[in-house]
């Protein structure tokens, strides 16, 4: 078997390579060196890891981009971009800076997609106002879960362990998992400054000053004091 031909094409199969690896690993276990067998290992933990691994376990997704290659919002019921867009609020948004958003208020078949792009960048936005921390790069997803029960089932799957909150941020996926039962404006704008303070920061701060931070963001979210756009599409 040509092993160089099988693993060095352009867009790999991640479960093809996944597979292959695994078979030469224990194939081979007990007939090579240790520093070959190592070498196995370490490669199928890359790959498990890796983006293209990810991407695996978002095929039962559906996606909203919010900005292309920058923020999607993942869901698996369309109707939970609904019931997100009645939980959240824009009334503290300055009108001006949903219209550069897109906001449309005409009654189109995408008016939900467009009030929600408009309310998820506008309290993007304001995050970063509040903190005083301006992104210069945007990559974040947001997963959607219709209860408690849903996102705890699904977190336990993916990470091995129960969840700690009903909505978290994983600093090593850019990720946000919302449960909407739970969601208000504020419980996005306290997970979205956890994105914030661990994209902006080289070093993000400790867990509990980053908790005071975003729980004094979940408070004040919706204060008409802070005003101003700082984030471009």
């Amino acid at each position: 078997m040509n092993f160089k031909t099988n693993l060095t094409i352009t867009r790999p199969d991640t479960s093809s390579r996944k597979n292959v690896l695994l078979h030469i690993f224990r194939s081979n276990r007990n007939k090579t060196s240790g520093v070959f067998a190592s070498f196995l290992l370490v490669q199928l933990i890359l790959l498990c890891s890796s983006p293209l691994a990810l991407s695996d376990e978002y095929q039962d997704w559906q996606s909203f981009v919010i900005i292309p290659d920058k923020a999607t919002v993942r869901f698996t019921d369309v109707h939970h971009l609904e019931t997100m867009d009645k939980a959240l609020k824009a009334d503290f948004i300055d009108k001006t800076v949903l219209r550069s958003f897109g906001f449309l208020s005409g009654e189109r078949a995408d008016a939900v997609k467009e009030r929600l792009k408009a309310k998820i960048l506008g309290i993007l936005h304001r995050v970063q106002l509040i903190l005083g921390m301006h992104l210069k790069r945007v990559k974040l997803d947001l997963f959607l879960f219709e209860t408690r029960q849903d996102f705890d089932r699904f977190y336990l799957t993916t990470f091995g362990f129960p969840s700690p909150a009903h909505s978290i941020y994983k600093q090593e996926r850019n990720a946000i998992y919302l449960t909407l039962s739970e969601l208000t404006t504020g419980v996005l704008a306290h997970e979205m400054g956890h994105f914030v303070i661990c994209t902006y920061c080289l070093v993000p701060p400790p867990a509990n000053a980053q908790e005071i931070m975003c729980q004094y963001l979940d408070q004040h979210i919706r204060e008409r004091t802070f005003q101003g756009l700082i984030i471009s599409q």
